[in-house]
């Protein structure tokens, strides 16, 4: 009949998915903001431009660089760090934090972070709301194929919150960011831009 099977659509939040809003203020927020633009960034992966402190993890290799000088966290990095255990979002203070710059019309594959890191993945959204999806894997797979993905869910991440991924969000959910200029949620769209 032509049909495809394509994945459902689903309501209901991958178990181990946590949302915190108004992780920062506005004000922490312009403060991070300036200080990361003024630090240099990497356009090894291109288009988008990204920062990494801490730990260094050789993406095309998949696993931790130990001959790689490590580039220590910066103060106002590690302030927000310290609060995810201050607040009980996460049990220690990240040793890796990655800053990724999405303009309008990039995004990010479906993925899972490699099982090499910690329990928790923690990310911050910055500039303004991004809508993340979620893909329940078929199988086992860092990179899957739209084809594999049982099922999606979409989360609206607003500016200054956090998601936490553990447990099956984290090891069967991939997470990604869809290469689009606008995001839309529960009816409204807006620009994705840096405001």
């Amino acid at each position: 009949n032509g049909s495809r099977n394509l994945p459902v659509v689903m309501w209901c939040t991958p178990p181990g998915l946590h949302v915190v809003e108004d992780f920062i203020t506005a004000e922490q927020e312009q403060v991070l903001i300036h200080f990361l633009d003024r630090q240099p960034w990497s356009r090894q992966y291109r288009p988008r431009r990204w920062q990494l402190y801490g730990t260094q993890f050789d993406y095309q290799k998949r696993k931790v660089d130990h001959h790689e000088r490590h580039t220590p966290i910066p103060e106002e990095i590690q302030h927000i760090a310290d609060l995810l255990v201050q607040r009980d979002i996460v049990p220690v203070v990240p040793n890796q934090i990655l800053i990724n710059e999405y303009m309008p019309g990039q995004g990010i594959v479906p993925h899972v972070d490699d099982i090499i890191f910690e329990e928790h993945i923690v990310s911050l959204s910055l500039c303004a709301p991004v809508v993340v999806e979620f893909g329940l894997l078929g199988g086992r797979s860092h990179h899957p194929q739209p084809s594999s993905l049982l099922s999606i869910y979409r989360q609206l991440m607003p500016r200054r919150s956090v998601f936490i991924m553990q447990g099956d969000a984290r090891y069967t959910w991939t997470h990604g960011l869809p290469s689009v200029t606008e995001d839309t949620w529960n009816g409204d769209t807006w620009a994705r831009e840096r405001e």
